[in-house]
C-alpha cells in the first residue's frame, strides 16, 4: 500500500509512462505490439476503403431479401462462426455450408425463416465510409452457391 504523496506520485509516474511507452511503436517500420502494452494498431493502422465479406441471404416466395443471423449458420459468438464460414468459404465447400444452414432454416418456425424458400452464400464487398453513414448496401455482390429450402 502506498503511503505517502511522494510515493503515489512516482507511482502514478510510473503507471504513466509503462502506458505510454508503446505509442512509439506508431514510427517504426516495423512495430511490435506485445499484449499486454499494445500501441493499439486497431485504432492506428491505415483501412481499405472497401471491405469483402462472405454472408449467407435468404430469400422468400416474394422474393425478399433476409440475411442470416450467424447463430443459424453455425455454433459459437459472432466471430467463431465468422471465421468457419470463411475457412469453408476460402476452401470452396459452398454446398455443405448452404445445405446445412438450409436444413436449419427448413426446420425453423421463427418468422421470416419459416417462409425462406432459398439461401444464398454470399462474397460482398462494402464501402466502410458509406456503410457507417448508413448506405447497408454492397458496393458489388457475387453469388456464390444457391441452395433451395426443401421442407
Amino acid at each position: 500500500m502506498i503511503q505517502t504523496k511522494t510515493a503515489a506520485i512516482i507511482f502514478s509516474i510510473l503507471v504513466g509512462l509503462a502506458v505510454l511507452l508503446p505509442v512509439k511503436e506508431n514510427w517504426k517500420t516495423k512495430p511490435a505490439d506485445d499484449f499486454p502494452l499494445s500501441y493499439y494498431p486497431m485504432f492506428s493502422a491505415k483501412r481499405d476503403v472497401q471491405y469483402t465479406v462472405n454472408y449467407l441471404v435468404g430469400y422468400d416466395s416474394l422474393n425478399n431479401r433476409h440475411l442470416i443471423p450467424y447463430k443459424l449458420i453455425g455454433r459459437g459468438g459472432f466471430n467463431q462462426v465468422r471465421r468457419q464460414l470463411n475457412r469453408n468459404v476460402n476452401r470452396k465447400k459452398y454446398k455443405s455450408v448452404t445445405r446445412r444452414v438450409a436444413k436449419r432454416i427448413a426446420r425453423s418456425r421463427q418468422s421470416p425463416f419459416s417462409a425462406l424458400k432459398e439461401v444464398h452464400l454470399v462474397k460482398g464487398t462494402y464501402n466502410i465510409d458509406e456503410y457507417f453513414i448508413g448506405d447497408k448496401n454492397p458496393a458489388e455482390e457475387e453469388i456464390l452457391f444457391v441452395q433451395p429450402v426443401k421442407r
